[in-house]
């Protein structure tokens, strides 16, 4: 969980911040520099260093830090842009029921089911939520 207390952000962000900086020069002086690839080097250099010759238990939580790490990202930022882009140009996924799991505006003659209340529509079997833009399978 990077959501660390503001005191420890207070120690640790003058240094991220220099390390950011390093990466800016790296890339400014070196048209073909591989900016990702400096970033690869830094975060298996951490990992190395932290839990290298720490066991199973060392691993299990390099492993866990960094898949942490990267599902909170994609939560944070990734997936608000995929969803606003699911939304102007239409999903491609659809749930079992057939129904599109992200509201998009109707295409034209496309039936959109709208229910207010919880539960389950008898009808049509849908979670009566919000609007669904709904195409039988």
């Amino acid at each position: 969980m990077p959501y660390i207390k503001q005191a420890k952000r207070d120690v640790l962000d003058p240094y991220i911040e220099e390390l950011l900086n390093a990466l800016r020069e790296l890339e400014s002086d070196d048209p073909e520099n591989n900016f990702e690839g400096n970033i690869n080097y830094v975060f298996t250099v951490i990992l190395d260093r932290v839990y290298s010759g720490t066991g199973y238990t060392g691993v299990k939580d390099a492993v866990g830090t960094t898949v942490c790490a990267i599902l909170e990202f994609y939560r944070r930022v990734a997936a608000p842009y995929e969803n606003q882009k699911a939304f102007e140009n239409g999903d491609v996924y659809r749930n079992m029921l057939g129904v599109t799991l992200i509201a998009t505006e109707p295409k034209e003659g496309e039936e959109v089911v709208t229910k207010t209340d919880l539960g389950i529509d008898s009808e049509t079997g849908l979670p009566r939520t919000s609007q669904w833009p709904f195409e039988p399978k």
